[in-house]
C-alpha cells in the first residue's frame, strides 16, 4: 500500500509541474493511503522558467514538505580558463596554440563543460589577431552566452620607416622610405620584406603599399600598410615672360608679353591666368598690371606684378623748307623760306621752333651766315639740330632778260662773269625753289635755255644764282 501511495505521490507532483507556467504553487496534498499523514502538511514550492521540466530526479519521495529553490528554466553559464585576452610567441618548443579552453555549468545539468563547442582560426604560423568562441546547450535547448578569446600571434615584427599617411605632392616623383623587419630573437630581417602596391603621382587619390615579411622558418610577420594620399597641395607660381618693370613708348600699341605657370600637378596652366589692369598709351605715367591664377585643386599663386610706365623718349623732328643754302644780293633781304616740326607723340610743333642767327645775319655785309633751328617737346627731347647756310654776295647789277617763255620753254639771257657759275631756279611761292643744273659764265652775255615740263614745273618765280669760285 505505501508503495503505491508513493507513486501517486509523485505523479501527482508531476501532473502539477507539467501544469504550471512561471508561477508558485503551494498545494496541500490529502493522501486516503495509510503512507501519509492526512493531516500532514505536504507543501510543494516551484520556482520554474518557460519551458517543459523534465525527468523526476529533482523531488523527494520523503513523507515531509517537499521543496526545491532550483530555477529549471536558467541558462548555462560559459567561464573562459585563463586571459580573456591571450598572447601566443612561436617558439621551437611550442610550435602550435594551445587554448586553455573553457568551463560550463548549468542550474539544471550542473557541469556542462562537455558540452562546450570551441571553434578557433588561430594560424600559429602567421602574426596576427585571431579569436577562439566558446558556446553551449544544456539539456532543456537553452544556450549560454557566446564567450570569446582573442589571440595574438606574435611573429615577426615589421617597422615602417615614416608615417603611415604619407602626404604626396601630386606630380613629383614618390620615393618610398620603406621598412625594417626582425624576427622573434631581434635578428634583422628586412631583406625578407616584399612590398605590393604601387603609387601614381600623376593622379589624385589614396594608394596602398603592403608590407610582407617572414623569418628564416617561414613565419610570416603581421603586413603593415602604408597609405600614400597623392594631392595638390602646392600653390602654383606665375612667372613674368619679359621684365618686371617696362618703360613704353608712348602712342605705340602696347601687347603683354603675359607670362607662364609652374605648378606640379597641373602644369603650364598660363590659360586660367586674370589680369588686372590696363595700359593708357596716350597718357604718360605707370601703370600696373597684376597676374592672378588658382589651379584645378584650389590652390591660389601669389599674385605677380608688372609695371609699365608710358614714357616719351622719341625727339621731334625738323624739315627745313626751301634751300639749306640761300644766297642774297648785298643790301638785299632776307626772307625765311618756312620750316616744320613733328613729335610722334605730341604732333605739331612748329610753333616751337627756335631759330638762331637770324639777329647776327648782316645781308649789308658779305659773307656767309648760319641760323640753326631746334625744338623740344614737352618731355624733354630734343630734335636733331638743322642749319641754313645764308650767303651775302657783292651787288650785282646784272640784268636778267627774258627773250623766250612759252608753255614748254624759256629763254634768259644775262651778262655772265668768267669762271663763275649760274643755277636757273624756278618757285611758285618764293619759298621752295627747284634748282636746275648751273652753267658756266664766259665773262660775255649768255643765253641759259630750260625746257619746262609742266607736269614737274609750275613756277612763277625765276632766279638765276651765281655761285661764288
Amino acid at each position: 500500500m505505501r508503495t503505491r501511495l508513493k507513486l501517486f505521490y509523485t505523479a501527482v507532483i508531476l501532473l502539477i509541474i507539467n501544469n504550471v507556467n512561471s508561477q508558485t504553487i503551494n498545494n496541500k496534498i490529502i493522501s486516503s493511503g495509510g503512507g501519509l499523514n492526512s493531516n500532514s502538511d505536504n507543501s510543494i514550492s516551484i520556482n520554474s522558467s518557460l519551458g517543459n521540466p523534465v525527468g523526476t530526479g529533482l523531488i523527494s519521495n520523503s513523507n515531509s514538505e517537499l521543496s526545491t529553490g532550483v530555477n529549471l528554466f536558467s541558462h548555462p553559464v560559459i567561464q573562459i580558463k585563463g586571459e580573456q585576452n591571450a598572447q601566443y610567441i612561436y617558439s621551437s618548443k611550442q610550435p602550435e596554440y594551445n587554448d586553455l579552453g573553457a568551463v560550463a555549468y548549468d542550474s539544471l545539468d550542473g557541469d556542462i563543460t562537455f558540452r562546450i563547442i570551441s571553434d578557433s582560426n588561430v594560424n600559429s604560423r602567421k602574426g596576427g589577431i585571431y579569436t577562439v568562441t566558446y558556446n553551449v546547450v544544456n539539456s532543456v535547448g537553452l544556450s549560454a552566452s557566446q564567450k570569446v578569446r582573442k589571440v595574438v600571434v606574435n611573429m615577426p615584427i615589421i617597422k615602417l620607416n615614416g608615417d603611415a599617411l604619407v602626404f604626396h605632392q601630386a606630380g613629383t616623383a614618390y620615393q618610398d622610405k620603406g621598412a625594417t623587419a626582425q624576427d622573434l630573437e631581434g635578428v634583422d630581417i628586412s631583406d625578407s620584406i616584399t612590398v605590393a602596391g604601387e603609387v601614381d603621382a600623376s593622379n589624385l587619390g589614396d594608394y596602398v603599399l603592403l608590407y610582407s615579411a617572414k623569418d628564416s622558418l617561414g613565419n610570416e610577420a603581421v603586413d603593415v600598410e602604408r597609405v600614400i594620399r597623392v594631392v595638390d597641395y602646392t600653390k602654383p607660381v606665375i612667372k613674368l615672360i619679359g621684365e618686371r618693370d617696362i618703360k613704353h613708348e608712348a602712342g605705340n600699341t602696347y601687347l603683354d608679353l603675359g607670362a607662364n605657370v609652374e605648378d606640379e600637378y597641373d602644369g603650364n596652366i598660363k590659360d586660367l591666368i586674370i589680369v588686372n589692369g590696363k595700359v593708357d598709351i596716350n597718357t604718360l605715367g605707370t601703370y600696373v598690371l597684376k597676374f592672378n591664377l588658382e589651379d584645378e585643386s584650389g590652390n591660389v599663386a601669389s599674385e605677380t606684378v608688372r609695371k609699365v610706365e608710358v614714357v616719351d623718349t622719341v625727339a621731334p623732328s625738323i624739315t627745313l623748307l626751301g634751300d639749306r643754302e640761300l644766297y642774297i644780293a648785298k643790301g638785299g633781304s632776307f626772307l625765311e623760306p618756312g620750316y616744320e616740326a613733328f613729335d610722334k607723340f605730341e604732333g605739331d610743333l612748329t610753333e616751337l621752333v627756335k631759330v638762331r642767327g637770324v639777329d647776327s645775319l648782316n645781308t649789308s655785309v658779305i659773307g656767309e651766315y648760319f641760323l640753326v633751328y631746334t625744338v623740344s617737346d614737352s618731355s624733354g627731347n630734343s630734335a636733331i639740330v638743322d642749319y641754313r647756310k645764308v650767303i651775302v654776295t657783292e651787288e650785282s647789277d646784272m640784268i636778267l632778260t627774258i627773250t623766250g617763255f612759252n608753255e614748254n620753254r624759256i629763254t634768259i639771257n644775262f651778262q655772265s662773269d668768267n669762271n663763275s657759275k649760274y643755277i636757273l631756279q624756278v618757285s611758285n611761292d618764293l619759298k621752295n625753289w627747284l634748282e636746275f643744273d648751273a652753267i658756266e659764265g664766259t665773262g660775255n652775255e649768255i643765253q641759259l635755255i630750260q625746257d619746262i615740263d609742266k607736269s614737274k614745273i609750275n613756277g612763277e618765280y625765276y632766279r638765276i644764282l651765281r655761285v661764288l669760285p
